[in-house]
């Protein structure tokens, strides 16, 4: 069954739609993103109470890598990727992590360069995949990071076992996602306004 049909009463998903939303509001995605950050924020607080030394970590919907930077500052050892459905994000988290690297190249860059890729140099490691088609390989990850980027896609009936397939067998999945209650008491002055 493809994730596009809406043969059992679920609504189509159409992948292209959100790239688009995404990729139109990438340039000022920052202006608008306290909500994710405060989130973000809160999500690593909790990551004192769960004991985990992942080597590899993926952010599911990282869109421009804001949360990137904190992860691998956090799992210092572990190779930290994002992956979005928007290109438009990826570029601008690419060019974070490009400057991200760069700052913290340090004595790495007099190194020649095969040299300080056996010193663990690292650059951007982003993918554009859809959460529920992802690139990589079964158990690949021991920790899969998602901020406030699920609610996003149409069919999650898709996503939790795509997100299983990718982590290893006691591998730690936090996320966070809106709810259908989100928001109600505004929706509800909105109501009340409209009247």
């Amino acid at each position: 069954m493809s994730p596009t049909s809406a043969h059992d009463g679920r609504p189509a998903y159409d992948p292209r739609l959100v790239r688009r939303i995404f990729d139109r509001r990438a340039a000022s995605f920052d202006d608008v993103a306290f909500l994710p950050r405060e989130i973000a924020k809160r999500m690593r607080e909790r990551l004192d109470y769960i004991k985990v030394t992942p080597t590899r970590v993926l952010d599911a919907g990282c869109g421009q890598g804001a949360d990137l930077p904190a992860l691998r500052e956090r799992f210092a050892e572990a190779s930290v990727l994002g992956a979005d459905l928007s290109g438009a994000m990826l570029a601008k988290a690419n060019v974070a992590e490009m400057a991200e690297s760069e700052a913290n190249a340090g004595w790495r860059r007099f190194l020649p360069a095969t040299l300080g890729k056996a010193f663990g140099a690292r650059g951007p490691q982003l993918a554009q995949a859809d959460f529920a088609r992802l690139p990589f390989a079964a158990g690949a990850f021991e920790l899969l990071w998602s901020n406030l980027a699920l609610h996003w896609h149409a069919r999650p009936d898709l996503v939790f076992p795509e997100w299983q397939r990718v982590l290893k067998v006691n591998g730690l999945l936090m996320f966070s996602t809106l709810g259908p209650d989100t928001l109600r008491e505004l929706s509800g002055a909105y109501a009340q306004a409209e009247k």
